[in-house]
């Protein structure tokens, strides 16, 4: 979870991102929001790899288990 909006880019790859409530793929080229203090996860599929940039905004960011 983070402080500030989170901005991924993926380039190359199969991967997803969830949230508690939802799932989305990602495939090169899709750009995904998340928002401020959403529990999320992101990654590549099973048995695939993924690449991306992920941007974040300036904040104080802690990282859960």
């Amino acid at each position: 979870m983070h402080t500030t909006d989170q901005i991924l880019l993926v380039t190359e790859g199969d991967g997803i991102v969830a949230t508690e409530s939802e799932q989305h793929e990602l495939t090169p080229g899709v750009v995904a929001l998340i928002p401020a203090n959403t529990k999320h996860w992101h990654g590549a599929k099973p048995g695939k790899s993924m690449t991306h940039w992920s941007i974040l905004g300036p904040a104080d960011t802690r990282i859960v288990d």
